[in-house]
């Protein structure tokens, strides 16, 4: 009995050490044109950061609302990059930048 219990624990431990868990206030949102519905949000505190949000990833809760001014909470994988298309001297180039991690899951406020 207790090599199992053993072993859920390792398992367990390695199946959701890795993950970023967040939650407060959406403040901006950027998309990444390069990966179209992606967006990467900007979450105040309390347990805030920049996360990439990926249509057909990410696991949505209610409410759904996706817009600066609502609370979510959530969590996410570790690592991730925002690629989109960016003007500099008349021509069109993909730029990226890091963001800590990939939403999982998140949930909503209504509002």
């Amino acid at each position: 009995i207790m090599r199992k219990i053993t072993c859920s624990v390792l398992i367990w431990l390695f199946a959701f050490g890795g993950l970023l868990f967040f939650g407060g206030r959406i403040m901006t949102i950027f998309p990444c044109t390069f990966t179209p519905g992606t967006l990467v949000l900007t979450i105040s505190p309390p347990k805030g950061g920049s996360y990439l949000y990926v249509p057909g990833a990410s696991r949505l809760f209610s409410y759904f609302s996706i817009k600066p001014g609502s609370w979510v909470l959530g969590s996410a994988f570790p690592g991730a990059t925002c690629f989109y298309w960016a003007k500099s001297h008349g021509d069109w180039s993909v730029k990226s930048f890091s963001v800590p991690g990939t939403i999982m899951m998140m949930g909503t406020s209504k509002f």
